[in-house]
């Protein structure tokens, strides 16, 4: 992506209106921690928020209520000290720090004009498969070598294609990369199979 001085280098960019730019910008900086990049007059400030981005803009006067169905997401090093914080700068917290089963540590706050912010502290790296999830596009996690390894080794066993694809792999992506891999190098994958009609149409 080409870079522009002018914009955050980061892909995805949260603009929040507010009243007021300037003390918006301040409040999230002295309360979540944010770091002030650039502003332009007093209607937009750029803010970075670790190795994201977002800019505070300036609430049109026809649109004065906020809209709570929305939130935005951001990860922290370390939440309870950030929960601490932000309630001791005045945030409203909405939800205390609580673990959960996918290997995050969260809390959910509202800032001073009723945005709503959830702060993230990674505690696990787990299984997506281990709380119902499952990828839908190609695994990041599941690299070439991977699968180069994963081959050679039931290469070694005459029941390499009667092997189920699934007692291979214990997500759909996994499996649909693992039949992908397969069938560009001239393995016999059998596409009309339930197998692969599976990890390609996950119900």
């Amino acid at each position: 992506m080409r870079p522009n001085r002018s914009i955050p280098d980061t892909t995805v960019i949260p603009e929040l209106a507010y009243n007021d730019v300037v003390t918006a910008a301040k409040w999230l900086c002295d309360t979540f921690g944010f770091q002030k990049r650039l502003q332009i007059g007093n209607h937009r400030i750029q803010l970075l928020v670790g190795t994201g981005a977002i800019v505070v803009t300036e609430r049109a006067p026809s649109l004065r209520q906020v809209d709570f169905a929305h939130s935005v997401l951001v990860r922290v090093e370390n939440v309870d000290q950030h929960c601490t914080t932000a309630m001791a700068a005045g945030a409203r917290i909405i939800r205390q720090p609580q673990s959960y089963p996918f290997g995050e540590r969260q809390y959910t706050v509202e800032d001073f004009e009723g945005h709503i912010w959830t702060f993230s502290q990674t505690i696990d790296d787990i299984d997506p498969a281990s709380w119902e999830g499952f990828y839908t596009g190609s695994n990041p996690d599941l690299s070439t070598n991977q699968l180069l390894e994963l081959v050679s080794s039931l290469k070694r066993s005459w029941r390499l294609f009667y092997v189920p694809v699934e007692t291979l792999f214990s997500q759909m992506a996994y499996k649909r990369a693992a039949v992908e891999w397969l069938s560009r190098r001239n393995y016999p994958v059998e596409r009309e199979s339930p197998t692969y009609k599976q990890s390609c149409n996950p119900s």
